[in-house]
């Protein structure tokens, strides 16, 4: 008898722990079996449904001596989205390669970049990795920049630039505030497909 008890016994507990255990996942948003769906919908969505196409001009005011213009192009992945935005992106990654230019005293200035770009919320962070040219000498520059943005739509940064080797510009300044905008030119979509009948 006392066997069959303790039997009974541990039996009932495990009944109480999983009614338990199940009514405080109901009060934190459903069953685990609604969790694990909800979280199977979100992961179900394929890297094409996330992804688009991106085209950024930018606006960089770096000092009196010499402003720049950039226009870049990129590849966008959402990490989360919102109905509420007008881009429906809440985070984001973004990786762009683009060319700033510039014009001082007759002289033109290109700086080929590459950019990579965390978004999340209204926060900006991103690295760029630019050689900036006059077609005779070349520095070359790493970026770290952060700022804010509103709805991964229109975004103001600003940065500060780290010589790699020898510098020719120092005269440019290593400050500047990024003005830009995200276009998305292209997203990709599922297709859907039509019941045969």
């Amino acid at each position: 008898m006392k066997a069959k008890e303790k039997k009974l016994k541990i039996i009932m507990i495990c009944v109480f722990f999983c009614a338990h255990t199940n009514t405080k996942a109901q009060l934190f948003g459903g069953t685990f079996n609604e969790i694990f769906e909800g979280l199977s919908k979100s992961h179900s969505q394929s890297f094409k449904e996330r992804s688009s196409f991106v085209l950024s001009p930018e606006f960089i005011f770096q000092n009196q001596e010499i402003n720049f213009v950039n226009l870049s192009v990129g590849y966008q992945y959402d990490l989360e989205k919102e109905e509420s935005c007008l881009s429906v992106v809440k985070n984001s990654l973004i990786a762009k390669v683009g060319v700033d230019l510039g014009y001082k005293k007759n002289i033109f200035y290109t700086a080929p970049r590459f950019t990579f770009q965390g978004n999340y919320s209204s926060l900006l962070m991103r690295v760029s990795c630019s050689g900036l040219s006059d077609l005779k000498n070349t520095d070359l520059r790493i970026s770290p920049e952060a700022g804010a943005t509103y709805c991964h739509f229109v975004y103001i940064v600003y940065g500060y630039d780290f010589n790699i080797g020898k510098t020719h510009f120092g005269n440019f300044g290593k400050h500047k505030i990024t003005f830009g905008i995200n276009f998305t030119v292209k997203r990709f979509k599922k297709q859907k497909q039509v019941p045969e009948t």
